[in-house]
């Protein structure tokens, strides 16, 4: 039985993110598998693998936001389907229990992140390229979930480089993945994850040298190419389109017009501002945040293109105006714990968790971008891949001790 479970495990671990953006909603059914074994098993052994206090917290963290989402929900009399994306913090506790006590292979995390990145660049460049398909059609996957997670998968793959070297030009998977998955993201003109790309690099090449100097000439040459390569799609893919667009948006709002893209989520950032500045404490729930923002409009206070939306296009801003000072300390501790985890296994740890410390730590920082100019928490997709991302990362940690 425990050969099957363990079997099964490496599978899911190796699916969960090669399908994350190439099959929609096939991660929940992957992370669902994984929470129902780790119920099935605790209930059948009830045994816990002994937990230190860094995972305690972590685990703490997560349970602590799923918490006050339900809070919120529960005081202000919202929609219990409101709940659905912040259960999956709760969902994750079985599943990082069931890593601890099965430690999965090394290799269908790293691969599978690979396969992931991979496939988007490639789907995103078919789409582009050969259907002449705008990515901004969302019959396949928004856009935005699309390129924020391929450029995820892409650093998290180039992070595993160490990994990939123990086998013959390994090298190249990483390199490849990562390559695509910038190239998925600038194709799919979810200009809100760029700003990420220079940190991620800055990142890696903490990682792998300690200085320009140390970098080898074949690698500089690579990254020569892969620069004129980017630029190339940056131009004929859509992105130079949707900087532009975003700076002319700009321009349009310092003029007085408001109802851009950019604009509008100005506009929401600044009633989600004044909302919270009048309900610091727990917010006003989901639906008080919309009827807030329509008595923002009928007063002329922000533009009428903001009640098109229901949340803040900005998930520390949404929390603060939906739970108040509560709900930022809980989104705050979903990000210091896990990275507080990733910090202290590069610094301490031993190879193997040198790598996966700097896994998490490029899924942090990306996060931390990405929630910027998106609700990441409020969606399904992103939520999901986060929390399995962290438990198996924090657990690989762990289990390499």
């Amino acid at each position: 039985m425990t050969f099957s479970i363990s079997s099964f495990i490496n599978l899911l671990v190796f699916l969960i993110p090669s399908a994350a953006i190439t099959l929609p909603h096939s991660i929940g059914i992957g992370t669902g598998l994984l929470f129902l074994i780790g119920l099935f098993v605790l209930a059948r052994d009830r045994v816990i693998s002994p937990l230190d206090t860094t995972e305690k917290r972590l685990l703490m963290a997560f349970g602590l936001f799923a918490a006050v989402s339900l809070l919120s929900i529960l005081w202000f009399g919202d929609k219990f389907s409101e709940f659905d994306t912040p259960s999956r913090f709760i969902l994750a506790i079985p599943v990082y229990l069931l890593l601890r006590r099965f430690p999965p292979s090394q290799g269908a995390f790293w691969f599978g992140m690979a396969v992931g990145a991979m496939g988007g660049g490639l789907i995103a460049m078919h789409r582009q390229f050969i259907l002449g398909i705008p990515f901004d059609d969302s019959r396949y996957m928004h856009h935005i979930r699309f390129g924020d997670i391929s450029l995820v998968l892409g650093g998290i793959s180039a992070a595993g480089l160490p990994y990939f070297r123990r086998f013959r030009r390994g090298y190249l998977i990483p390199l490849f993945a990562f390559g695509l998955g910038i190239i998925g993201s600038i194709i799919s003109g979810a200009r809100g994850g760029w700003p990420a790309i220079p940190i991620l690099l800055y990142c890696l090449h903490r990682q792998n040298f300690q200085s320009l100097k140390d970098v080898p000439q074949r690698v500089k040459t690579a990254l020569v190419l892969a620069s004129i390569l980017a630029a190339t799609l940056f131009s004929y893919g859509g992105g130079h389109e949707r900087a532009t667009a975003a700076i002319s948006d700009i321009r349009q709002y310092q003029a007085g017009y408001r109802g851009t893209s950019v604009g509008t989520r100005f506009e929401l950032w600044k009633a989600s501002a004044h909302i919270f500045l009048n309900h610091p404490i727990l917010g006003v729930g989901h639906t008080r945040f919309i009827v807030a923002t329509q008595e923002m409009v009928s007063t002329n206070m922000i533009d009428k293109t903001a009640t098109e939306h229901d949340h803040a296009h900005n998930d520390f801003l949404d929390i603060l105006a939906k739970q108040g000072l509560l709900g930022l300390i809980a989104l705050l501790l979903i990000f210091i714990y896990p990275a507080r985890v990733f910090t202290l296994a590069i610094q301490q740890g031993n190879a193997s968790q040198k790598t996966f410390g700097m896994a998490g730590l490029i899924l942090i920082v990306c996060f931390s971008v990405f929630c910027l100019t998106e609700t990441m928490f409020l969606l399904t997709l992103p939520t999901t891949f986060y929390v399995f991302t962290v438990a198996a990362l924090s657990a690989f940690i762990s289990n390499s001790a």
